[in-house]
């Protein structure tokens, strides 16, 4: 039987799921969102027998280190106005924390993608749903929840990849409501101007904050997950203008509106680990 905190953390999840998508206009009509930061150059670096791929970009204040999965790749950024002998100290400096990162993604299980087929489970707002195809005559495509199956209606001919695309807009759509209503909320909450805010396919972080646009990115696959993990991407990713680190001061901000955000964040993190990816 479920709590009444599962009940309604159930009942949010299918509201988010079943939201009819409403047409959505930037906060300043007259400009389009900021420009994100550009990549200059890229070059490959070598450090503790670690392949890193370095790219030098503008638009950004601080060096960033990432391990990518599945692969294990070692993918590093720096502003451009940093020295090359600033970036290999600061590379080598986190030399043990990228052979930990790179032995713990490799060992890590990995689930496997949906292929899109009649039958597939596919998670949407931390609910699964059963994926069913249905065949359409002409040209006509659809895709429709309908208890707990997402509907696409479409030519037969449709391939894995088309579905995937089309799949990806229906889930953009839906996550682009809940996301409006969390900005919004916590724009609120911390008495801030409205953020800009994209939604892209990421692989390895659930979000992005730009002080040099004051632009956030959203990574879809949040539309994965239930909806107060999202709650805590956006609370994170907002706290972002006004502290850049990750550290005590950042993360009081974080606990101040958020009391639970240890939790959420380990929820998150096992669901990503366990769920395959859309």
């Amino acid at each position: 039987m479920r709590t009444r905190e599962a009940e309604t953390a159930h009942s949010q999840a299918r509201e988010c799921a079943l939201a009819t998508p409403r047409p959505r206009t930037l906060r300043n009509p007259t400009s389009s969102i900021p420009s994100m930061p550009t990549t200059i150059s890229t070059e490959t670096l070598v450090i503790d027998g670690i392949n890193i791929t370095l790219s030098w970009k503008s638009g950004v204040r601080a060096m960033r280190i990432r391990i990518l999965s599945p692969d294990a790749k070692a993918v590093a950024t720096a502003p451009l106005h940093t020295s090359r002998s600033q970036v290999i100290q600061f590379l080598t400096s986190r030399s043990e924390w990228m052979h930990r990162a790179i032995k713990k993604v490799k060992s890590a299980p990995r689930p496997a993608p949906s292929t899109f087929d009649d039958g597939d489970t596919v998670w949407l707002f931390g609910l699964p749903y059963k994926l069913r195809l249905q065949a359409s005559p002409g040209k006509k495509k659809e895709i429709y929840i309908s208890g707990d199956e997402i509907i696409l209606t479409l030519p037969p001919t449709t391939t894995a990849p088309q579905r995937r695309r089309l799949l990806h807009e229906f889930f953009k759509q839906r996550l682009a409501i809940a996301l409006d209503v969390y900005m919004r909320d916590y724009t609120a909450k911390l008495q801030c101007c409205p953020i800009p805010y994209r939604i892209m396919s990421r692989r390895s972080v659930w979000g992005t904050f730009h002080p040099a646009t004051r632009t956030i990115i959203f990574n879809l696959q949040l539309i994965h997950v239930a909806p107060a993990y999202i709650q805590y991407i956006v609370l994170h990713e907002m706290t972002h203008q006004y502290v850049a680190a990750h550290n005590a001061a950042f993360y009081r901000r974080i606990a101040a509106l958020m009391p639970d955000w240890r939790e959420r964040r380990r929820a998150l993190q096992q669901f990503a680990r366990t769920h395959p990816i859309i």
